[in-house]
């Protein structure tokens, strides 16, 4: 029997031998608990290939250490800055945990991959994963929704801040306005004494 995620595997770049060496290769038997999903996103197509094969390899490696088996990777390529994309993988995967009881952790490698909506997205998934006995791990910062839910939190709240800092700059460049300066270039009153 084959892996339902395969062809998005294969897509990554995955060779077969890799696949088997990091337990991708056969469909993931266990209870839940013992389960996980895994989430990778490619935002632009200057995320290259090789860089989410590593996200891939440390995320297995983590899920490894925690005994537990990847159930199904969710591969999306899109990129999703603005509020009306939906993205579906993403949608499915948490569906998996939330509705289905498929497996219990999902794993995603930054917290950006969770949403870029803010907080109060990230909330009510966590309110659903935690009424399902379920968790997300993000791998590159170490945070486990478990025991670090409020740091999760602030971390998807700074996402739609900072989009909003650097619009002006994105949009058009941000001019300051000049101190008025002397005829030899120094700013008036810098090395005058009162």
């Amino acid at each position: 029997m084959e892996r339902e995620d395969l062809p998005a595997l294969r897509a990554l770049g995955f060779e077969d031998d890799e696949l088997k060496e990091l337990d991708l290769w056969e469909p993931a038997a266990g209870t839940p608990a013992e389960l996980a999903e895994m989430y990778v996103r490619r935002s632009k197509k200057k995320d290259s290939l090789s860089a989410l094969r590593e996200q891939v390899r440390r995320m297995c490696a983590h899920a490894r250490s925690e005994g537990k088996k990847i159930r199904r990777v969710w591969f999306e390529q899109r990129s999703a800055s603005k509020a009306y994309v939906r993205r579906e993988e993403f949608e499915n995967a948490t569906a998996a945990i939330a509705e289905n009881g498929l497996s219990k952790t999902l794993y995603v490698y930054k917290t950006s991959r969770l949403s870029r909506r803010g907080m109060g997205q990230v909330g009510l998934l966590l309110d659903n994963f935690e009424e399902q006995g379920a968790r997300i791990y993000v791998v590159a910062e170490n945070i486990d929704s478990t025991n670090s839910r409020m740091i999760l939190g602030l971390v998807a709240w700074r996402f739609p801040l900072s989009r909003e800092i650097a619009k002006p700059t994105r949009d058009r460049p941000v001019s300051l306005p000049r101190p008025p300066r002397t005829r030899d270039g120094r700013p008036r009153n810098l090395g005058k004494r009162r």
